[in-house]
């Protein structure tokens, strides 16, 4: 059902309470993370960081972010989201030292897919020798 330009989920039911942002800071919010991982924290102390990005047991899932590793080892942090207008994805990926930030003005599952097509297209390019 189409809604109007400044439609939004509720606050109750949206991530983060439907924060907000530019891309160029959402990429500086990704930015912090990928240092933390890299062992360079910025604004929030090592410690929290570390909470943040350690999965829960059996699972791949801490506190917001998907953790898991690359094909060498190094940590990759994920996160998705989506309010059903558009969705979007954030990696960070410590032996590159890249963040990939992918975003669609859908919601829906031609969108998902569409977003997983370019991240393995974009991560590819990135691997490097």
């Amino acid at each position: 059902m189409p809604r109007g330009p400044g439609d939004d989920n509720p606050a109750a039911l949206g991530p983060a309470g439907t924060v907000h942002c530019s891309l160029r800071d959402w990429a500086k919010f990704v930015a912090l993370h990928l240092a933390a991982l890299r062992g360079h924290p910025r604004l929030v102390s090592a410690k929290s960081f570390a909470r943040m990005h350690t999965p829960g047991p059996n699972s791949h899932y801490g506190m917001g972010w998907g953790v898991v590793s690359d094909r060498m080892g190094k940590p990759v942090l994920t996160h998705d989201g989506s309010n059903t207008l558009w969705y979007a994805r954030a990696v960070a990926m410590a032996r590159t030292n890249r963040v990939l930030l992918i975003v669609t003005n859908r919601g829906d599952k031609a969108a998902v897919r569409a977003v997983q097509q370019a991240t393995r297209t974009v991560a590819r390019a990135f691997r490097g020798p």
